[in-house]
């Protein structure tokens, strides 16, 4: 039984450090009448809805642009902005019910010199998201009238009907919602949880996806109903040639979209007003390192050390480890000089050269849950409300232009299946995702972390923030002078994206994908020299 015990515990161990604790990181909270620590997961909140915008507006992107003439980017549509305002909705009725259980301690009253302003803000809120229901509305009648569609031949827009009015009642529904949720709750000051934190974020989220989508329609004038825009709506020609939509939508959407538009943004405004604030202050004093020491380009950030007796590493440690660099840097260094300058068009190096890349992601997967799990074992973390710094802002920025590369490979993958590359692209686009919100996350938070520097764990933590530090700078080396992702337009551009556009794509979003390379880079080794000085 002892053993059995202990494998419970050490399995249970294993999932919170590699689990749990990707997915509640952030400030450390005081439970009161409790001797434990919990966190308001306001980390790992920020990057996951960070991830998953950018995930969205990608995918919007793509299939906007085709939803009239392409049965998958029509259904795709209407699935996702199904899916998202239903968790928005529930994530703010949750919410809401804790708020009003716990009216006696979180409602505050408002200075009289910020009542007039507030007072102002709602009022335009409410006239922007009536606007906004209102355009919601006479699509839903639309749809309605098309339910008995006199056209002979059933289209996608017939097929999938009620996809479609789910999709216009359930967006109402969030818009109204969330117009009583921030008119009523809008006073209060929520208290900081995991769940809050998350339901905030997540309704932030989608007022950001709603926002992308009638820009894009309002780009593209979506609702024009020329003759020329009708040929190519072959998905739904009852709703095209609905007479509301012909006399009115088409006249209001003048007024109503740019309505919608600031009624997202106004309402992101007043959510991000809402977030979770902490009362106490950090009360631990320790020594402080500059960063402006290590990397003297950075800005001075004070970060707290605890200075010891640093534990020696066994050679063996030292000599594997750099043995293990040497060789996978250099596997992944040749394979992507041979597929790029050698043999670009070959569809049997690109497989081994994706493999290669693949089994290099996974080990710095594995390195990033062994930090979690020192972290979770050996660190402890600070107490106090924690901010994020502007260096971590522009962390959040590039890695969502990293995940909007690796969603678009994805979707490049997708578009040539079944082919066995394609099958080895998306796995790797995914796992870079992976990385990207698993070391974003763990960056941000082990800087609110300490170790006790007694404690030396088989590998040793400093060791893998090191190895983090080269793959990244190996990374950043092979997209900024080797270029293989151009190359693998030849391999993965299909109907939905095709040659130019992955092109194009790539223009756009390289650059932050480099940044990023070089920014996790800095911080990694930041991080490693902070522990070797502990």
């Amino acid at each position: 039984m002892s053993f059995l015990s202990y494998l419970e515990s050490f399995t249970k161990s294993v999932a919170n450090a590699v689990i749990v604790d990707p997915l509640t990181a952030g400030s450390s909270r005081e439970l009161p009448n409790s001797d434990g620590h919990s966190t308001d997961g306001r980390i790992a909140a920020t990057v996951t809805t960070t991830c998953l915008t950018s995930i969205c507006f990608v995918i919007a992107a793509i299939f906007l642009s085709d939803r009239s003439d392409n049965d998958t980017a029509y259904l795709a549509c209407l699935v996702i902005l199904l899916a998202i305002v239903l968790i928005a909705i529930f994530a703010i009725l949750w919410i809401s019910v804790v708020a009003y259980l716990n009216t006696d301690t979180w409602y505050r009253e408002v200075e009289r010199e910020h009542t007039h302003g507030l007072k102002i803000s709602i009022t335009f809120l409410w006239v922007f998201g009536t606007a906004s229901m209102v355009k919601e509305a006479l699509e839903l009648t639309v749809n309605f009238s098309c339910l008995y569609n006199p056209w002979e031949t059933k289209t996608p827009g017939d097929e999938y009907r009620w996809i479609a009015i789910f999709s216009n009642l359930g967006t109402i529904a969030f818009y109204w919602i969330q117009l009583s949720f921030v008119s009523y709750f809008i006073r209060y000051r929520l208290g900081p949880y995991i769940s809050i934190n998350y339901g905030l974020l997540f309704t932030l989220m989608t007022n950001l996806v709603l926002w992308f989508i009638s820009e894009k329609e309002e780009m593209e004038d979506y609702y024009d109903v020329s003759p020329d825009k009708a040929i190519n709506r072959t998905q739904d020609p009852c709703f095209w040639t609905s007479n509301i939509t012909k006399t009115v939508n088409s006249k209001l959407e003048v007024y109503l979209s740019p309505a919608s538009i600031e009624f997202c943004l106004l309402s992101s405004g007043l959510i991000l007003g809402m977030m979770p604030k902490h009362n106490n202050s950090n009360p631990m004093v320790v020594e402080l390192l500059n960063s402006e020491e290590i990397v003297p380009i950075l800005r001075p950030s004070e970060r707290p050390v605890y200075r010891g007796n640093p534990l020696p590493h066994h050679p063996f440690t030292h000599f594997s480890f750099i043995i293990l660099v040497i060789v996978v840097n250099l596997s992944l260094l040749t394979g992507n000089v041979v597929f790029v300058f050698v043999l670009p068009s070959n569809a049997s190096m690109f497989c081994t050269w994706i493999s290669i890349d693949t089994f290099y992601k996974l080990l710095m997967i594995i390195a990033i849950m062994l930090i979690y799990y020192h972290i979770h074992l050996y660190g402890e973390p600070d107490t106090g409300n924690h901010h994020l710094k502007p260096g971590q802002y522009i962390l959040l920025i590039a890695t969502t232009g990293t995940i909007a590369v690796c969603v678009y490979g994805m979707i490049g993958g997708i578009q040539i299946l079944p082919l066995t590359r394609g099958y080895l692209y998306i796995i790797d686009n995914i796992i870079d995702i992976f990385i990207a919100f698993l070391q974003t996350v763990l960056l941000i938070h082990i800087e609110r972390v300490h170790f006790d520097p007694s404690v030396s764990p088989g590998i040793p933590t400093d060791l893998l923030c090191i190895f983090l530090a080269i793959c990244n700078i190996m990374y950043w080396i092979i997209d900024s002078f080797i270029d293989a992702r151009y190359t693998e337009s030849q391999h993965i551009t299909g109907q939905i994206i095709d040659k130019a556009s992955w092109d194009d794509v790539q223009d756009l979003l390289a650059p932050m994908l480099i940044f990023y390379r070089f920014h996790a880079f800095l911080d990694w080794y930041i991080i490693y020299c902070k522990l070797r000085r502990m």
